[in-house]
């Protein structure tokens, strides 16, 4: 008898490892639909393809085109960031920019399976140095399973469809901090190997955004949390790091979009986009006032309608979704699903500051240290998500997904860490709670996904252009041999020094030293006009820089109504003389 049992033990676990990749494979080919959407236009990848150039030219910046600070000059990173910049240089001589879609898959890949390993962590009961027992770590199918749907939560929101934009590193640098609040008790070289990990992708976040900036305290604690056991000289050494990435972080983005007193109206468009944290501390109850104003109910249903598929996208990114009742089901169940996220992320901080009052008023021999750190971190954790969503006036779209996901990644494992006596006294009430809710979240993943495949990816094949140039309908082949003819007609090659590039072009001459952009420059310089700013002006800067001349669409042309441009296939480009 117990050989049948141990038989149909065996039969069971077979047939659920078929399930599951068979799962996997129906989601693997929903994902390969819409793979070629990751992400959606050049510019989203040639902005972070302009900061790898630093690696190749002495870690500067140049700032021909500048709107805030010293124009007409090139800027050194600071040293803190040279990892950053070297990571970067990964971009650097490649045209064909869908390679980036691997890249964006791959991340998030990676910040799924460190998360599946916290959360396997956090529901067992192994609490010894080491890893875990066998039995314990996933199999080989759940991983694939749970990868792959990963990937099809990609569709999840349409936001999310731009995945290689800057938030892509702050998933990473997310996931990693949970694993390491989750599984913090490792070894010397594996904790320095995982502190230096952190360290390098909060460096790389915060070079792409500014909003890596609010994880700054719980990438702190998770440096306290892996060394100060282990060698507090390093781990006094890894924070003073962290804090010099955020100072210096901070000064670069501060320069760039938020001080501006040479242009008032440039300071005051980008500062209407948050509420001003200074103000915490200069006008606290001013400061409390538009932070209530920012979170009312109006804005955040906002937030949650952006990042459902509707009839019109921030400044027409995405095409229009009309009404039917498929959009009406799958943006249901995506509400359900934000519905879930803000009870569980309610519940669980409410249970994480129960706990850590509990174990504050132990006495000290019994207190728990570890599990402190590990719920004062996940707090640190939501703090800096919430923030975001509390000090951002705006509801852009990517943003309400980056949002959704974020609290997707923090919610899973403190749900799990939560529940964790019950899932270990096999409570299958809380098990089948648990699953219903991950196949809720799958299911709105698969609609969603065919979603986009009938709508955004058949729109983009049909023409629909958007603000910037849309990576579906880009042939690289035509483009290079457009931009080798246009540049013949100028006498000018691939590699001439510092020439005036758009997000179209730059892939194809990136050979050039110091290329200077136009992508976003000229948008800029028309919306303010009356601060005295030019295209011509910028020409005599990068002139007196030593730029050879100019190879962008001729769309940009029509703002230099003083120079003699040629054409070639949509291309124009001008040389300049001595």
């Amino acid at each position: 008898m117990s050989t049948g049992r141990g038989l149909r033990s065996w039969a069971i676990r077979g047939l659920r490892a078929w399930v599951i990749l068979g799962v996997t494979a129906i989601v693997v080919f929903l994902t390969l639909g819409i793979w070629r959407l990751f992400p959606i236009y050049s510019d989203e990848i040639v902005y972070r393809a302009w900061d790898s150039r630093t690696f190749f030219e002495g870690f500067e910046r140049t700032r021909v085109w500048s709107f805030c600070g010293d124009p007409g000059q090139t800027v050194s990173i600071p040293y803190i960031f040279y990892p950053a910049a070297t990571v970067f240089a990964g971009n650097f001589f490649i045209e064909d920019l869908s390679y980036n879609r691997v890249i964006a898959i791959l991340a998030m890949m990676a910040s799924f399976l460190m998360l599946w390993f916290a959360l396997k962590r956090l529901a067992s009961n192994e609490a010894e140095v080491g890893p875990a027992p066998p039995q314990t770590w996933p199999t080989a199918p759940k991983l694939i399973f749970c990868s792959a749907v990963l990937l099809c939560c990609l569709g999840t929101i349409p936001a999310t469809l731009v995945m290689l934009r800057g938030e892509t590193g702050i998933y990473v640098l997310v996931a990693v901090l949970v694993l390491s609040f989750a599984d913090s008790r490792t070894s010397l070289s594996r904790s320095g190997l995982t502190a230096g990990f952190v360290l390098l992708v909060f460096s790389v976040s915060l070079f792409q955004h500014p909003k890596a900036l609010y994880f700054l305290p719980a990438s702190a604690i998770a440096m306290f949390a892996l060394l100060w056991n282990r060698s507090r000289l390093a781990c006094m050494a890894a924070v003073s790091c962290l804090a010099w990435t955020g100072a210096e972080g901070y000064q670069i983005n501060k320069i760039q979009f938020l001080s501006c007193p040479d242009i008032p109206r440039y300071e005051e468009y980008v500062r209407s986009f948050n509420v001003e944290a200074a103000k915490l501390f200069a006008d606290p109850a001013s400061f409390v006032a538009e932070v209530l104003q920012n979170v009312g109910p109006e804005h955040l249903l906002k937030i949650v309608r952006k990042s459902m598929f509707v009839d019109a996208y921030d400044v027409g990114y995405l095409p229009p979704v009309n009404d039917n009742i498929l959009v009406e089901i799958t943006n249901s169940a995506i509400g359900i699903c934000w519905i879930i996220l803000v009870l569980v992320s309610i519940g669980v901080v409410i249970w994480d500051l129960l706990r850590i009052q509990d174990n504050l008023f132990r006495p000290a021999a019994s207190r728990r240290r570890e599990e402190l750190i590990e719920l004062v971190g996940m707090l640190a954790l939501y703090a800096g998500a919430m923030a975001q969503m509390f000090l951002n006036k705006t509801a852009w779209f990517y943003d309400c997904s980056y949002w959704f996901w974020i609290f997707i990644f923090l919610a899973a494992p403190s749900l799990l860490r939560a529940l964790k006596a019950r899932l270990t006294a096999d409570n299958y009430a809380i098990k089948r709670s648990l699953a219903g809710g991950f196949c809720l979240v799958l299911l709105s993943s698969i609609l969603s996904t065919v979603l986009s495949v009938e709508t955004f990816y058949q729109d983009f094949n049909s023409g629909f252009g958007g603000p910037g140039i849309p990576i579906v309908t880009l042939n690289p082949a035509a483009t290079k041999l457009s931009i080798e003819r246009a540049l013949a007609q100028c006498e000018l090659s691939p590699a001439a020094p510092r020439l005036m590039v758009d997000d179209l072009t730059y892939p194809f001459v990136q050979r050039s030293y110091k290329p200077i952009s136009v992508s976003y420059a000229l948008f800029l310089t028309s919306f303010l006009t009356s601060s005295g700013i030019s295209p011509q002006e910028a020409v005599i800067r990068a002139k007196a820089l030593g730029s050879s001349g100019m190879i962008f669409r001729c769309s940009n042309a029509t703002a230099f109504p003083n120079l003699s441009f040629k054409e070639d296939g949509g291309i124009c480009c001008t040389k300049f003389g001595e």
